[in-house]
């Protein structure tokens, strides 16, 4: 009784029209887009080396960069960049962290301290963040209008004065519009080196001012 070979062999079925045996086979062409509309299962690992675009829910029924500690996640993650993601389980709480300007940072934390040592504007980017004003020159904070960039009502944003430098803060007028500062005494003023100072949007163009300030 003849032996059937469990090696894969090429099928052809015949055209008659054209008279030629044709390969039921193909081959996958790397560079050409794909557009899948069945249900797909992938059993093993799946590298993708680009960005991908998913248009629907994404339902995770596995782990994502989920990690039991944090020597665990820079195994895993030996050399991460901007933008990473991980899921760790710090003291027996999870928290959600991201890689940026070379440190593992906690979503939503204000753990980011930048150095100033001029009078400067604020920009979106300072949001939850800590200004270091390092001088011995008086300063100011300009806090701009709603319509030249619109903080999120409740956005935060602290200073401290660590040089001999004052810091000031006062609000821009843009057009009829006027940030308004609102604080204790209507101080503005941080009062000496080594104070901080607090500034919480209130309303469109209201925020509070607090700390040890000065007039």
């Amino acid at each position: 009784m003849a032996t059937i070979s469990s090696v894969g062999k090429v099928t052809y079925v015949f055209d008659e029209a054209s008279d030629t045996w044709y390969p039921v086979a193909g081959m996958t062409d790397p560079s050409a887009d794909f557009d899948w509309t069945g249900h797909h299962t992938f059993s093993e690992e799946l590298t993708m080396n680009s960005s991908a675009e998913i248009n629907g829910d994404l339902i995770l029924r596995g782990s994502l960069n989920h990690f039991d500690s944090e020597s665990q996640r820079d195994t895993a993650i030996p050399s991460p960049t901007d933008g990473e993601f991980a899921l760790v389980v710090v003291s027996g709480v999870i928290q959600a962290q991201h890689y940026f300007s070379g440190a593992w940072r906690v979503i939503g934390s204000n753990a980011f301290l930048i150095n100033k040592s001029s009078s400067y504007t604020l920009a979106m980017s300072d949001a939850g963040k800590t200004l270091d004003f390092a001088s011995s020159s008086a300063m100011t904070v300009t806090v701009p209008t709603n319509s030249t960039i619109a903080f999120p009502i409740g956005t935060q944003i602290a200073f401290i004065q660590s040089g001999t430098g004052q810091v000031s803060f006062t609000g821009a007028t843009s057009g009829s519009e006027t940030a308004t500062i609102l604080s204790k005494n209507n101080n503005k003023k941080t009062a000496t080196q080594y104070t901080q100072s607090i500034l919480v949007k209130k309303d469109t163009n209201t925020w509070y001012l607090f700390g040890d300030l000065t007039a």
